[in-house]
């Protein structure tokens, strides 16, 4: 059974855990989901090893998508080593309560059910390495998808701790069952902060670069008009919008002293405007940036 909930479909495995059934549960969800943010990461350095920017790294980066391919596959056994594990579980709770055997039964398919979750948190924690990496070394446009592997590898941590704990809370053994879970916590407090760093990485480039009407502190709030502007009506509102985003558009934001920078939505609607545009040159006064 576990291969072929291997060989569902997305759809057929999402109906399989809707299902009135033991397995899959929480944990096969869990290892499933580690396995997209492992598998994020790959796609991250695929992109990272093949673009010619990032030539000085590519060694690295094919390294890192071989090893996310590694952590991808291992995640996916994990969904099927999950449900066996679970499934002897189940099966020997399902002993009649007359039967001496059941207690021994129940405590030993309890062992074996904590270990998958048990590595699927190891697996996501080497998965968030990674992409910790690719943070750093892959393309800045594909960190929103480095945050989200992040964000996944995160979830899957933490739902397979708490199949974990399951398990472990009816084990005999308490110095067995312990010691599994001073592991866990220990999986958790160092890993969970970093997986929240880096997507609180990827929010704040990402509000940085679409945040508009903001003025940048310490920078002039004085319209850039630029050649396009002064022949556009939608340029001058271009360069009134350019006062709130403290000169975003003209490339002062990004430090360089630009004269005359071109505001990309007046190079667009120049020639439309252009008629209209000359009624309201009189307005305009020439001033650098």
């Amino acid at each position: 059974m576990s291969q072929e909930m291997m060989d569902k479909t997305c759809r057929g495995f999402a109906e399989a855990l809707a299902a009135r059934e033991p397995v899959p549960g929480g944990g096969s969800a869990s290892a499933f989901v580690g396995a997209l943010g492992a598998s994020l990461c790959g796609m991250v350095a695929r992109y990272g090893a093949t673009n010619p920017a990032l030539a000085d790294r590519a060694d690295d980066l094919t390294h890192a998508f071989a090893q996310a391919d590694e952590l991808a596959q291992e995640l996916v056994d994990l969904v099927a080593e999950d449900v066996r594990a679970y499934g002897q579980v189940s099966a020997a709770y399902g002993i009649p309560r007359e039967d001496s055997a059941r207690p021994a039964a129940i405590q030993d398919a309890l062992h074996v059910a904590a270990m998958p979750p048990y590595r699927i948190m190891g697996a996501c924690g080497r998965a968030l390495a990674l992409l910790e990496d690719m943070a750093d070394k892959g393309s800045r446009q594909l960190l929103s998808d480095v945050a989200c592997g992040a964000v996944f590898c995160r979830a899957a941590m933490q739902g397979a701790s708490l199949t974990l704990f399951a398990n472990t809370t009816s084990m005999k053994d308490r110095a067995r069952a312990e010691e599994l879970e001073a592991a866990c916590d220990d999986l958790l407090d160092t890993w969970l902060p970093r997986a929240d760093a880096l997507a609180r990485r990827a929010a704040d480039a990402a509000r940085k670069r679409g945040s508009h009407g903001r003025a940048v502190e310490g920078r002039s709030r004085r319209p850039c008009f630029d050649r396009g502007a002064r022949r556009s009506l939608h340029g001058f509102a271009r360069a009134r919008r350019c006062i709130d985003a403290g000169h975003r558009s003209c490339g002062r934001a990004r430090g360089r002293p630009v004269l005359r920078a071109r505001c990309p939505q007046a190079l667009r609607e120049r020639l439309a405007l252009r008629l209209a545009a000359f009624c309201f040159l009189p307005m305009f006064r020439r001033t650098s940036c």
